[in-house]
């Protein structure tokens, strides 16, 4: 049976914790390991977390400094064991279907072990109290030039195999959006992608979220209207892609170096840009989030 480590980061989390706990001792995939790092929880947190320690063995806690929940994940990847087979993202206030690994695991098996795999699956979205609320759009198309400017791999839906673990840990943590956002752009460019339509993941929305899925089209409109106005969050994917280019460019396929130098060519070159703007090498996944891709081009503000 293969090795499995869920990487788990916590933060003031108290509230939904046990809950999540419970949903990953009860997963069908029993041959893993939950190792967790508490970002320095002001609340109850911790003594969650110890007094689950201590009724399961398979929990391996550190408690460390505030570090954010990118370089937190990343930090938990990096000290994950080198043996396990495959390792899985995880929130803390999320609950996971108890055959989310199990269907991972026979899904990424189709595929060659030797080449950088992410899983990632649909979301059901919930409210507090695990009510539905709905799910989360099926992808039309997911790839490099989606992962340029879009992020749809949630963190918690993902599980990555050994070969992608090696790949990504030589990577500087220090200016990516999220480690999700970037572990879909890595993945993406040299490895292979594997979505589970089913949505295994139950994702609770709630006020505390550190991060959420705006499933309201009225906020998402609003969002993004304050996006183009805000210079700094206009350029955190442009900001990314500088990243990914200094660190991995030499290592890309012909197509995909074109790709990364185009759309960075296009922030100060008005001929990139009209290039980029009736270009198909990136795209985002619905009609509506394409042409307002498409808009933040034309202002410069991709």
């Amino acid at each position: 049976m293969p090795k499995v480590e869920i990487l788990l980061s916590t933060y003031n989390g108290d509230k939904y914790l046990h809950e999540l706990l419970l949903s990953l001792t009860s997963q069908t995939h029993t041959n893993l390991t939950i190792r967790i790092r508490d970002d320095g929880s002001s609340d109850n947190t911790k003594q969650i977390i110890d007094k689950f320690a201590e009724i399961d063995n398979r929990c391996v806690v550190a408690y460390g400094a505030n570090l954010g929940p990118a370089a937190s994940f990343f930090t938990l990847l990096r000290s994950a064991s080198e043996h396990a087979d495959y390792y899985a993202f995880c929130d803390q206030d999320d609950i996971w279907v108890p055959d989310k690994i199990e269907s991972a695991i026979k899904l990424l098996a189709e595929c060659s072990a030797s080449d950088p795999l992410l899983y990632f699956c649909r979301l059901e979205y919930t409210d507090k109290s695990l009510e539905h609320i709905c799910y989360k759009d099926l992808p039309t198309s997911i790839g490099f030039g989606n992962a340029l400017v879009q992020n749809i791999a949630a963190g918690c839906s993902m599980l990555v195999n050994k070969s992608a673990r090696k790949l990504i840990i030589q990577s500087d943590a220090s200016k990516f959006l999220m480690h999700d956002a970037w572990i879909y752009l890595v993945v993406s460019a040299f490895g292979k992608l594997v979505y589970d339509k089913r949505a295994l993941i139950r994702y609770r929305l709630h006020e505390s979220n550190t991060i959420g899925g705006n499933h309201n089209f009225i906020k998402r409109i609003i969002g993004r209207l304050k996006r183009i106005a805000n210079r700094r969050k206009c350029y955190l994917f442009y900001e990314q892609a500088l990243e990914f280019k200094k660190q991995y460019y030499n290592q890309l396929s012909t197509y995909n170096r074109l790709t990364l130098d185009l759309y960075i060519l296009s922030k100060s070159s008005y001929i990139a840009r009209f290039k980029l703007l009736f270009s198909s090498c990136i795209w985002r996944q619905s009609i509506k989030d394409d042409f307002y891709l498409r808009l933040l081009i034309l202002c410069n503000k991709h």
